[in-house]
């Protein structure tokens, strides 16, 4: 097993679906996982998905897919489309052919003209004839015909005839429209362009899928967050509760996302200059403007006032230490300019991390930093990739050695669950080995007793993770 702390890393991108992507000399680049375990082989292309798994390819021409633990799932295509919910991708072969791919390496749907993405239980595909309609999962037609269609999410499913759009349920029965055009969907509320709207500069509006109207028409809507939408009117932004409810009197020249609390808005002050605010879900503007503001979204609202930024206490009014160049905050923790050239991180509980000379966004629980040139990850209790993966190493030959982290990690229960896996995962490697004598493995089992007792206590004290909606964004 390779470690990332041995090796010579020479890029180092976010964590994305709780791996890195890390460059190494000769132009090749690896995963990395969250105790620093070099999970891959070395590829020239390796790019990260939402589906969880990697694109990679050697030949920059055929493109494969690598789940998490480095293995090729689907080997030598042109393209590969993400894994839907109901586990199913479309494959484009290198001669051009189409056909579904289920995550266990099941090819199917090669009889068909053309297909489509297959979600919420039902594919797309085209017929001889130019239609298209959809398949279940026991590969059998529905028994209706359009021009083009799209696919389920939530229980409805755009579909085009005639030139025009239309809502469908799950029947396959037209539920609304028609539209000009659908531009997005979450779940069940679908963003349109509407059929001749009554006002051309108000050509957007929002419907649910079984027909009904949210609100108002607008020149741009942009998707719900926390139960609510920026929309753009003729004079400015305005916000839309789930009921189609204007919440604000006055509108504004941009605006933010909602967070839980608040959203961001601007508009120019009377010398012209940009002056920003924070409003409520009720449409209260906080009382005073500031010549910058950030961090509604994430929860974490803040100010620029002089030549500092603040954050806002409960009142709404900035509070506490004022910091330099502070960035909008993501997963709670935030960064900015501790010394000349010199950054940290800001965690939850007010504490600062080591000064880097660089420092990423945090995702998936890490920010990547940099200084004197090496890359390396920090999480939110302060422990660096590179300790975290020596600490692997030791476990790699010494599984019980995990025992001996109990005080280092006291609080990171996280980390440590993730060092406890991994010498169960050693254990279980030498009790099926032949390699071992019966008493050897004897005390391997004992062992590996002793290290789940530690990670039951590991898990207890791991806080429930809230799940986050974002919506879509246009």
């Amino acid at each position: 097993m390779r470690y990332f702390f041995e090796e010579p890393i020479i890029t180092l991108d976010n964590c994305k679906n709780d791996k890195f992507v890390a460059g190494v000399p000769n132009y090749k680049k690896v995963v990395v996982d969250k105790i620093g375990r070099i999970v891959s082989e070395e590829f020239k292309q390796l790019e990260p998905r939402r589906d969880g798994f990697f694109e990679v390819s050697n030949d920059y021409s055929t493109v494969s897919l690598m789940n998490g633990d480095g293995k090729i799932v689907i080997a030598g295509c042109k393209d590969i489309d993400e894994f839907t919910d109901d586990g199913i991708a479309v494959v484009t072969k290198l001669d051009g052919s189409k056909c579904w791919i289920t995550k266990e390496g099941f090819e199917f749907g090669k009889e068909y003209k053309n297909i489509g993405v297959f979600a919420g239980g039902y594919g797309a595909v085209q017929l001889e004839n130019g239609k298209w309609t959809f398949i279940d999962k026991n590969f059998k037609p529905v028994d209706a015909l359009f021009d083009k269609v799209s696919y389920f999410e939530g229980d409805y499913a755009s579909v085009m005839l005639d030139g025009k759009f239309y809502a469908i349920d799950k029947e396959f029965k037209i539920t609304a429209g028609p539209f000009e055009g659908v531009i997005f969907r979450q779940d069940n509320i679908f963003a349109v362009y509407e059929n001749e709207p009554k006002d051309e500069k108000l050509p957007y509006a929002y419907y649910t899928g079984d027909g009904k109207k949210i609100g108002k028409n607008y020149a741009l809507v942009h998707g719900f967050k926390n139960g609510m939408s920026r929309v753009q009117t003729k004079k400015g932004y305005n916000f839309i509760d789930l009921e189609g409810n204007e919440i604000l009197t006055e509108t504004f020249m941009t605006a933010g996302n909602f967070g839980e609390r608040y959203a961001c808005v601007c508009k120019f002050d009377e010398k012209g200059e940009h002056t920003f605010n924070f409003v409520d879900k009720s449409g209260n503007l906080l009382t005073d403007w500031y010549p910058y503001a950030g961090g509604a979204e994430d929860d974490k609202p803040f100010v620029l006032k002089g030549r500092k930024c603040y954050y806002l206490n409960e009142k709404g009014k900035p509070a506490g230490k004022g910091y330099s160049r502070l960035s909008m905050s993501n997963e709670g923790v935030a960064h900015c300019e501790t010394s000349k050239d010199k950054y940290s991180y800001i965690f939850e509980n007010g504490e600062f991390s080591e000064e880097f000379d660089a420092t990423s966004a945090f995702s998936c629980g890490f920010g990547v930093v940099r200084n004197d040139g090496h890359y390396d990850a920090i999480n939110k209790q302060g422990y660096k990739l590179s300790k975290i993966s020596q600490r692997a190493s030791q476990i790699e030959s010494q599984p019980l050695s995990v025992l001996s982290f109990m005080d280092e990690f006291s609080n990171d229960p996280e980390t440590l669950n993730r060092l406890c896996d991994y010498a169960i995962e050693v254990l279980d490697y030498a009790l099926a080995s032949d390699r071992f004598d019966a008493s050897a493995k004897s005390e391997f089992a004992g062992d590996k007793k002793m290290i789940e007792t530690l990670k039951l206590k590991t898990i207890s004290q791991i806080p429930e993770k809230e799940e986050v909606t974002t919506g879509w964004e246009w």
